[in-house]
């Protein structure tokens, strides 16, 4: 296990090697919204615009919930554009 473990931290370490001037970084959810209550407000007030017309949002497609193998297949092969819905 020990051997495993140094394995993966010198594999994981390789990013190290890189050229400083490439970043790798990503997106953490609760960075922008670090609170249920922020969630809950943020979350209230885009459904209010959905509501009011102020928001357009493109459905580029329903799908049956069994048809979900179909629907990524469609989006990866760039047949879609606007958001996909999955209906139970």
């Amino acid at each position: 296990m020990l051997v495993r473990a140094r394995a993966r931290r010198s594999r994981s370490a390789r990013h190290l090697s890189l050229p400083r001037s490439i970043k790798i970084g990503y997106a953490v959810f609760f960075d922008h919204i670090p609170t249920p209550d922020l969630l809950r407000a943020r979350a209230t007030r885009l459904f209010d615009w959905v509501a009011e017309g102020r928001l357009d949002v493109r459905v580029g497609g329903t799908y049956s919930l069994s048809g979900a193998a179909q629907a990524h297949s469609d989006m990866e092969g760039r047949k879609t554009t606007g958001k996909l819905l999955l209906i139970p």
